[in-house]
């Protein structure tokens, strides 16, 4: 899936033309493409990830960012690969539901935040599992220093655009 963050004064129509046009070689419209589904990461600083349907393309697939990607492929949707991103992989599932939002908290960032959670002294709200709770944005998250796990997870807190 191609996915890519907004450059500075583009619009998500254009970064998605442009994205296409960069990771997979794909001419596309915006009449070539509609809007399917946004989801909340809420555990990676509140990213955003908009996610379109392609109806019509021009050129071939082709893999055009070699460097980072392997290899192109066509996936049945009972059938998706096991290194698809798990909040891709959530919305993906919405997508076939026609549900238009989600909200994606993925188990690492769980782990991080009961780490930081407990050194902060709170609590479980109504004394749930931290399994069954949103996580509630950290100040201060810079300063957090298991390996400097932030940084390690999330580069920037750009919206995050996946066609």
């Amino acid at each position: 899936m191609p996915s890519g963050h907004l450059e500075a004064g583009e619009s998500i129509e254009e970064a998605l033309i442009r994205e296409a046009r960069e990771e997979v070689c794909l001419d596309l419209t915006p009449h070539d493409v509609r809007f399917s589904h946004v989801t909340h990461r809420s555990c990676e600083g509140g990213r955003i990830g908009y996610f379109f349907t392609v109806d019509s393309y021009q050129g071939k697939p082709t893999n055009g960012e070699p460097d980072k990607c392997r290899e192109l492929a066509w996936f049945r949707e009972d059938a998706l690969p096991g290194s698809l991103l798990d909040y891709c992989r959530q919305a993906l599932a919405h997508i076939s539901e026609d549900r238009l939002f989600s909200t994606f908290t993925c188990h690492c960032c769980l782990g991080i935040w009961r780490h930081h959670r407990l050194a902060l002294g709170l609590r479980p709200i109504n004394g749930g599992d931290i399994e069954g709770e949103s996580p509630l944005p950290l100040l201060g998250e810079g300063d957090l220093s298991s390996e400097n796990a932030s940084a390690q997870l999330h580069e920037t807190n750009r919206p995050h655009l996946v066609a």
